[in-house]
């Protein structure tokens, strides 16, 4: 997990953008594997940034893309339910990984739409 939270700052480097966009199918299902196992905030923004990296070619990813990231949602929703009440911060963490979950769905959805909705909060 965090060797692909780590890549995602690679990304800044235009050679390394170049070397793993043959690759992409290999990153795509590495990180919907690693969204099954585990939600994680750092990893959803991850994801949402190799969305941005590689917008013009996420459009064959992007149905996959939306079901894990909103199955992901549920199961989090799903988890605070319940375990009934919670402390002040680990609903804080829910709704952060909750946002992070909905901007990575919103960017794929941009990015396949190629409409800028930077307007919704």
């Amino acid at each position: 997990m965090y060797a692909a939270i780590a890549l995602v700052n690679l990304l800044e480097h235009q050679t390394v953008v170049e070397f793993m966009s043959p690759q992409l199918n290999t990153l795509i299902q590495i990180f919907l594997k690693l969204i099954d196992e585990i939600d994680y905030d750092e990893l959803i923004e991850a994801l949402r940034r190799i969305v941005e990296v590689f917008e013009d070619q996420i459009g064959p990813y992007a149905i996959q893309l939306c079901q894990k990231l909103g199955e992901a949602y549920c199961r989090m929703f799903k988890q605070s339910q319940q375990s009934g009440e919670q402390e002040l911060e680990e609903d804080a963490e829910t709704s952060l990984t909750a946002c992070g979950l909905m901007g990575a769905i919103r960017r794929i959805l941009e990015s396949i739409s190629g409409l800028n909705m930077d307007f919704y909060p």
